[in-house]
């Protein structure tokens, strides 16, 4: 009996040790990983809130920063926010309430990425109604009244051609008016955000002004830096006329050629009572290179002479005159670069016969 309890034990002791020698091994310590973390670059960001902030109501807007791996972050606190502070108001990142009626254009940015988004603000239960008035497809200046029960009579003078107005609903009229024109009357039931464009209609004929003028341009009074040579140009435009569309043809003197093309051509509009002209913005650039304007003028060596903005003028029987809003400059070139340049809204525009 004895050798047999002797080996029931010692097998015990065996299986003992062979557990507390297998839960050792087990139970060894490992090295811990290293935290995961990733070093993709943001490709965009993608800013998401309300399109409608109400007055004394307050919104959450989240920036999220979406990576080139595919992975996205929320970035609203390390976000730069920029938006018009008469508007709204910022308590933290992204929590905005409305403040005053109107509309902005929210921008953010981090990481070397930006991102923007159109926000209104108006009271609760009313809208934005804004609008263009526009003259055979073009955008034309007017003058635009909006009467509204919640919002009174607002009297707009629309010299851009654009209106909008906020805190509207419900039944509104819309009157616009315009010398030459007939008047224009909508009503609407405003409740959503509307935009309504007005086309209005001629009071008589559209005026011909096809032919053959001469076109002077003379700096302003203040243009003192300008070479006397260039303070006033003339030449001979010829006016060509497809409906209310405009296009003058310049010669007389020497013109510079840019790709192909002579500078020595600009276009227009025709209103009932006016004449609208605009030119290419000369010192405006694209990855370095600068635009060249609609008309570039050679004077003498070196020198070039051009205009740009928008001139407006008004119609009688022989003349086309008005004042440009814009530069008149010097160049040098080619490559064509401004030198001396008067920035002006009196400069003088006139076509004569």
């Amino acid at each position: 009996m004895y050798p047999k309890r002797h080996m029931r034990w010692g097998t015990r002791a065996v299986l003992v040790t062979l557990v507390v020698v297998a839960c050792s091994d087990s139970s060894r310590p490992t090295t811990p990983s290293p935290p995961v973390t990733t070093t993709a670059a943001i490709v965009r960001l993608e800013l998401r809130g309300p399109d409608t902030v109400h007055i004394d109501e307050t919104e959450q807007f989240t920036v999220t920063a979406v990576r080139s791996d595919g992975s996205t972050t929320d970035v609203t606190s390390q976000a730069s926010w920029n938006f018009a502070s008469a508007l709204l108001t910022m308590s933290t990142p992204g929590r905005l309430t409305g403040k005053a009626k109107g509309e902005t254009t929210m921008s953010v940015a981090t990481g070397g990425r930006s991102a923007l988004k159109s926000v209104i603000v108006v009271p609760a239960g009313t809208y934005r109604l804004k609008g263009v008035v526009r003259d055979a497809g073009v955008i034309v200046g007017a003058h635009v009244r909006i009467e509204n029960a919640s919002l009174g009579t607002v009297e707009l003078d629309a010299a851009d051609g654009q209106y909008a107005v906020f805190g509207v609903a419900g039944e509104t009229r819309i009157t616009v008016t315009k010398n030459g024109y007939l008047e224009e009357n909508r009503t609407e039931s405003i409740g959503e955000h509307r935009i309504i464009n007005i086309d209005l209609s001629l009071a008589r004929s559209r005026a011909d002004i096809t032919g053959t003028y001469t076109l002077r341009v003379t700096a302003a009074e203040s243009c003192g830096t300008l070479p006397d040579d260039v303070r006033s140009r003339t030449y001979t435009a010829s006016i060509a006329q497809n409906g209310a569309e405009l296009t003058v043809t310049l010669s007389g003197r020497e013109f510079a050629t840019d790709r192909g093309r002579t500078l020595n051509q600009f276009s227009g509009f025709l209103e009932a009572e006016r004449a609208i002209f605009h030119f290419s913005d000369i010192f405006g650039f694209y990855y370095y290179y600068f635009y060249t304007p609609d008309i570039l003028e050679f004077v003498s060596n070196n020198q070039y002479f051009g205009w740009d903005g928008m001139a407006a003028a008004s119609l009688s029987r022989d003349r086309v005159a008005g004042t440009l809003d814009g530069l008149v400059s010097t160049f040098t070139g080619p490559p064509f670069r401004p030198a001396l340049r008067c920035r002006s809204n009196q400069h003088r525009f006139e076509l004569s016969r």
